[in-house]
């Protein structure tokens, strides 16, 4: 009987399973799929600019002989649906450990093996995923070495957080959205404390090469990242491309051109400085189909609007303060769930004791079994910005692009971030789609039955699952 390769996908914030059913299904297809027995065609390479993917990825994958393929098992996170997310990246990385476990116990007590794994995080699901990786091998014996990383995906997730931009939406965001979204929301804007030995944001101790997050992920064959170029106002470019600049900032006024393949850009370029710049066209994108009204109905709803915008502010934070509270209520009853059972051994705290997942204390301490030998450095982590490395400094836009006025501005902590992960070498693909309202759910074909424009990302999909195939018949094949 072949051995199982588990692929596991992981939703984002609000998610549900059925958001990445096309991702799944696209996959499956990709894997089925036969491929024509040619000569092997050479390893991808991480891509030679910092933000372009290589065209040469679709030919390869297609070319690649295979001799032997493991039978391919795909999970969806299930366990960190809805306001489920509102927890923590860390806590909804426990709940997933927990599925993970009880479908590779399912599998092998079917006599099935599983040798391989690869998984695709999108939004913040990429972060869920990344704090899993680490949350795995800090076990022992380590995950990993019982069970092959193949490939490691992430999909317009944030990095590094939400950067601001020198706008005032940007900065009346960031502040309600690290004190609307509970613990989840205080970690992507950089609000939180790991510990009280360490307070760094998680995000920064995540990217911290010295700790587990960052040398689990390294033990990946394949690292990708899909970014979107424009119109994700989810996940703005740089922190999803892990990038320290936003060169598609007001990329219709400085007249922004771009080549692309089935979605995928392959070059872009501004026009030169003295070059007319465009007239920006106001429109309202692909509203939700009860929103789409005609005259003269749109305009009774245009007139009614100043009087219900207040209404609809005021619902949406009393939604959200509740939301939050709940979730506060939540990691409470995990931490004295913690707090009364007899602690587990060094080969049992990684362990997640049920669907709920593991309390605040109990994955710190989990993770601490594998970080023993930095003590010192956790308790020295308060003068970090002045002992550790320097944030590399970052290059001025090209003089032959039109300057922008709107510009992100990034912390040297989010520069020491992008230092850090880059080290991984991932390799970048980006995403163009310009007649979008919001391209972060377009990326994923997250409701093609509500949304018709979302089928416009099925190509990403494609070119993901192609690249995951491609993955698993190198490892294969050097098996074989």
């Amino acid at each position: 009987m072949p051995d199982i390769h588990l692929f596991l996908l992981i939703h984002g914030l609000w998610g549900r399973p059925v958001h990445l059913a096309e991702a799944k299904a696209e996959l499956e297809a990709a894997w089925n799929r036969p491929t024509p027995p040619t000569s092997p065609s050479r390893s991808g390479t991480p891509c030679a600019s910092p933000s372009l993917s290589d065209d040469s990825d679709s030919t390869m994958v297609d070319s690649f002989a295979f001799t032997a393929r493991d039978d391919l098992v795909v999970v969806v996170a299930q366990g960190m649906t809805a306001k489920l997310t509102y927890d923590g990246v860390d806590v909804c990385a426990s709940r997933v450990a927990w599925e993970v476990d009880q479908h590779i116990a399912a599998l092998e007590a079917d006599g099935r093996h599983v040798a391989r794994i690869s998984i695709l995080g999108y939004s913040l699901g990429g972060l869920v995923a990344r704090y899993l990786v680490g949350l795995l091998a800090a076990r022992t014996p380590n995950f990993f070495d019982k069970i092959t990383p193949v490939s490691f995906t992430t999909i317009a997730t944030p990095h590094l957080g939400v950067p601001r931009y020198n706008t005032l939406l940007s900065n009346v965001v960031g502040w309600l959205g690290a004190r609307l979204l509970s613990r989840s929301g205080e970690q992507v804007h950089l609000v939180d404390r790991y510990s009280g030995a360490d307070r760094r944001p998680l995000l920064e101790v995540m990217a911290d090469p010295k700790y587990v997050w960052h040398q689990a992920l390294s033990r990946f064959a394949q690292v990708h990242i899909y970014a979107n170029i424009v119109n994700d106002n989810t996940v703005p470019y740089p922190s999803a491309a892990i990038e320290p600049i936003d060169p598609f900032v007001q990329w219709v006024e400085r007249g922004l051109e771009v080549t692309a393949h089935h979605a995928i850009a392959s070059t872009w370029k501004f026009p030169n400085p003295g070059s007319p710049r465009r007239k920006v066209r106001f429109h309202l994108g692909n509203l939700p189909p009860t929103l789409r009204f005609r005259w003269p109905y749109s305009w009774v709803i245009l007139a009614l609007f100043p009087v219900f915008l207040p209404l609809i502010a005021l619902f949406v934070f009393s939604r959200f303060s509740l939301d939050t509270l709940r979730s506060r209520l939540r990691l409470q009853r995990l931490a004295r769930s913690y707090a009364n059972t007899n602690l587990p051994s060094d080969g049992e705290a990684a362990l997640i004791p049920s669907p709920h997942g593991q309390s605040i204390d109990g994955l710190r301490a989990a993770i601490r079994v594998v970080e023993r030998s930095l003590e010192q450095d956790l308790m020295d982590a308060a003068d970090h910005a002045d002992t550790g490395p320097s944030p590399p400094e970052v290059e001025p836009d090209s003089p032959t692009y039109p300057e922008p006025t709107i510009k992100a501005l990034l912390t040297d902590r989010q520069l020491l971030m992008i230092h850090w992960l880059n080290q991984l070498a991932p390799r970048r693909h980006l995403a163009w789609f310009p007649d979008v309202a919001n391209a972060h759910a377009v990326i994923v074909v997250r409701d093609p039955a509500k949304f018709a424009v979302h089928e416009r990302g099925r190509s990403i999909l494609q070119h993901w699952a192609r690249l995951a195939v491609r993955a698993a018949e190198e490892v294969d094949t050097v098996k074989y």
